[in-house]
Order: C-alpha cells, then sequence, then structure tokens
C-alpha cells in the first residue's frame, strides 16, 4: 500500500512536470512567472514558501538548543516578513513588472548606488563629507547620527526602517 502511494505521487508528479515543460519552455515570462497569470497572493505565497527549506526545522531546534525558548523568538521576524510580503509587497512587485526578486534588487539599489558614488564627491570626497558632519555634530562626528542602541524608540524604528526600503524599493 504505501509503495502505491509512492509510485502514484511520483507518476503524478511526471505528468505535471511533462505537461507544464511544453509551456515553461516558451519563454522566461512563462518559465519563472507563470505568464504573469497567478493571482498575487498566489506569487507572493510562492516567494515566502521557498525560503523555507530541510534545515528551516533545524535551524529553529539549533535556535532553542543553544539559547533556550528564548531563541524561538528569534524567527518570528522572518514570519513577519514573509506575511509583509504576502499580503503588501506581492502586489507592488507585480505592479513593477520585474521578473525576479534578484532584477527588483537591482532596480531598487540602482539610485542608492549611485548616490552613495556621487554624493561624497561633492562635498569634497570622504574627508569633506567627515569634516561636514563634524561641523553639524560636534563630538560623535559620523557616530553621532545614529540614534543610541539601548532606546526605548530602536525596536519601532527597526520596523520602520525595514517597511520604508520594502516599500520604496517596491516602486
Amino acid at each position: 500500500m504505501r509503495w502505491t502511494v509512492i509510485a502514484l505521487y511520483l507518476a503524478a508528479s511526471l505528468v505535471v512536470g511533462m505537461i507544464y515543460t511544453k509551456r515553461a519552455g516558451q519563454s522566461a515570462e512563462e518559465y519563472f512567472l507563470s505568464d504573469r497569470k497567478l493571482p498575487w497572493w498566489l506569487a507572493g505565497t510562492s516567494m515566502v514558501a521557498t525560503t523555507f527549506a530541510a534545515d528551516s526545522p533545524l535551524a529553529v531546534t539549533g535556535l532553542t538548543v543553544n539559547t533556550g525558548i528564548a531563541g524561538n523568538w528569534l524567527w518570528w521576524p522572518v514570519v513577519m516578513s514573509g506575511m509583509l510580503t504576502v499580503f503588501l509587497y506581492a502586489r507592488l512587485w507585480r505592479r513593477s513588472g520585474v521578473m525576479t526578486d534578484a532584477f527588483q534588487f537591482v532596480l531598487a539599489m540602482a539610485g542608492s548606488i549611485a548616490f552613495a558614488v556621487f554624493a561624497p564627491r561633492a562635498v569634497g570626497g570622504l574627508a569633506g563629507l567627515e569634516q561636514g558632519l563634524e561641523a553639524k555634530f560636534p563630538g560623535g562626528g559620523v557616530t553621532a547620527i545614529m540614534p543610541d542602541l539601548d532606546s526605548a524608540w530602536m525596536p519601532a524604528m527597526t520596523f520602520f526602517v525595514y517597511v520604508a526600503v520594502n516599500w520604496s524599493a517596491s516602486w
């Protein structure tokens, strides 16, 4: 009985694979995006599902063994990120017309990279940038613009920066 179920599962997988091989071979967009015919929520769920692997339970177990039950809280931000991906970012990614997450990242970071290259030149190089920051924030220099890590607002600021960066990357 067990071998019959396994054989049927493998046969069904093979049939589905053979049916969709022709369709997926038509274009890269068909292969990666199912020709953009999937609903946004299903595409988002698929993106989140690909982040889980056979080692995910092992990682959670290792966190719990090494840090106690409190270590279990370390992976909850991943759950929240996954929920944001499905219900917020998937719809925006679809609208942006990109094919892969890597291409979305390149589009989102292009402006940041250009800014990082050209901004220091506009103020006289890194030395000019440091002098400007020292004039504006005496005594602390570059690190004076960083918030205090012990601040009660740090978790909220981290969350909002995360959401803002992902939101802006999706537009």
